[in-house]
């Protein structure tokens, strides 16, 4: 039959098949395969471009070579080790690496026909709808459809036209792949067992560290310099999450070069170490670093909110409000944030001394200057940055509660909430409102925990115009 190869078959790779066959989906006989993708073969290490492949890769490529996990191309004895590989062929190296027997695809693809709706279930839906036909001859539907109620490349599938499977994979994509195909496959959260969260007790951060292009990671507005998307990673806690376990280390430099495409050599090593934790570098996560008060060295003093020409609040100042009453300024012990749970807006109706190209003078409204559309007092004040001089609280909108006089930036009112979340375990859908007049908005989540759903502006005046 054209475009087909018949190739050996190892007894792991027969029994996973039979499954896929029982499922529906494979014909055993003959096994379709793209270009020089093969599900086993019998390893060969001696290519004609052998000394191609560098010295740090040979013994997870041989590795993989030896179990059927890659292999060369036969036209002509290559093995390309610099070539590109596609999400498709990623894919099914990151399934049949971890989930060898095929159980665990066999019972994604069984939940694809048990989940019926109108009459028809997701299964035959999906192959209604003959999207995923183009990809390896249709051979590799179960393989996608499966993989998708594990939850594992759905980023690719959820495309209207079934996933551009066949194009070459990022090396932040295949990050997200291994990290999902660890936790659904072998049961290993990677993200949880290395506390990969961006919080004050979470590892996001310093994790970071252990990244040698960190910025290119995370930054969207660093200018397209030949990398193959532009935008900062989508796949950002992959990515620390790989460095933080020791599957991945970057080059000499610890970069990863998230957009860069993956090579054949280098996916034999990310899914060798995915595989065989023994593998894996072992990491030492860095320590935090020290926070440096900005206020350190900053006199106390009295500040009164009728003058707009005063400094920022600091810990320690008394501040004298609009009607006269005064009040001794603290720094909460729990959040960390000057002001918080006091009766006081630190920054309304301050003149602020902002310097970027230009030195620019802004004004925190006054109480009652802005007002919504339905005459109520405003919620947002105007907009703070880190480098506005004299300056000590966080960035961000500067938000007021008319309810109980606390004003701070977005970002203070964040790390409040945070401060403020349940430790003990809620039940599924459960919704708590903890704290400053409906502020914090937290719902249980049984996969995840404790989230905080509630901390855009738009949703914070919702909340104010609900309790005003």
């Amino acid at each position: 039959m054209k475009n087909e190869t018949r190739v050996p078959i190892s007894r792991i790779t027969l029994r996973a098949l039979a499954i896929l066959a029982a499922a529906g989906s494979m014909n055993i006989a003959t096994i379709p395969v793209q270009e020089h993708f093969l599900y086993n073969t019998q390893a060969s290490t001696r290519f004609s471009d052998d000394s191609a492949i560098r010295d740090y890769s040979r013994s997870s490529v041989e590795s993989l070579l030896a179990t059927g996990g890659i292999k060369g191309y036969p036209e002509d004895n290559t093995f390309r080790p610099q070539g590109t590989i596609t999400k498709l062929e990623f894919l099914s190296m990151v399934v049949n690496s971890l989930d060898p027997d095929g159980t665990k695809l066999a019972e994604g693809v069984q939940q694809a026909k048990d989940d019926v709706e109108d009459g028809i279930s997701y299964y035959d839906r999906y192959k209604k709808r003959g999207t995923l036909d183009s990809f390896w001859g249709g051979k590799a539907f179960d393989l996608i459809l499966g993989a998708r109620m594990l939850d594992i490349g759905i980023s690719y599938e959820r495309a209207s036209n079934g996933g551009n499977w066949d194009t070459p994979i990022t090396r932040e994509d295949a990050a997200m792949m291994i990290v999902q195909g660890l936790k659904s496959l072998k049961g290993e959260d990677l993200e949880k067992i290395y506390n990969v969260v961006d919080s004050k007790d979470g590892n996001y951060r310093r994790i970071a560290k252990l990244i040698g292009d960190w910025d290119e990671v995370t930054d969207s507005d660093v200018p397209d310099k030949g990398r193959i998307s532009a935008g900062a990673s989508l796949q950002s806690y992959d990515i620390a999450s790989l460095y933080a376990s020791g599957i991945a280390q970057g080059d000499s430099e610890a970069k990863f070069y998230p957009r860069k495409y993956l090579t054949r050599e280098d996916s034999a090593i990310l899914i060798e170490k995915a595989v065989n934790p023994e593998k894996r570098a072992k990491v030492t996560i860095p320590e935090a670093d020290k926070k440096v008060d900005p206020a350190d060295g900053v006199e106390r003093t009295t500040l009164k909110q009728t003058d707009p020409t005063r400094r920022g609040a600091v810990d320690g100042d008394t501040f004298i409000k609009a009607d006269g009453t005064s009040i001794k300024v603290v720094k909460d012990p729990k959040s960390g944030v000057i002001g918080a749970n006091q009766p006081v807006a630190l920054e309304m109706g301050r003149e602020i001394t902002r310097v970027s190209d230009i030195i620019t003078t802004e004004k925190i409204a006054n109480y009652g200057e802005k007002k919504l559309e339905d005459g109520s007092l405003s919620v947002d004040l105007g907009f703070i940055w880190n480098t506005d001089v004299d300056t000590y609280s966080g960035t961000g909108e500067y938000l007021y509660n008319p309810k109980t006089g606390e004003g701070h930036t977005s970002s203070e009112w964040y790390v409040i909430a945070e401060s403020l979340k349940p430790t003990d375990k809620g039940t599924e859908g459960e919704v708590r409102y903890l704290g400053l007049g409906g502020w914090c908005k937290y719902t249980y989540i049984e996969s995840y925990g404790w989230y905080l759903n509630t901390t855009e502006v738009s949703d914070f005046t919702e909340i104010f115009e609900a309790n005003r």
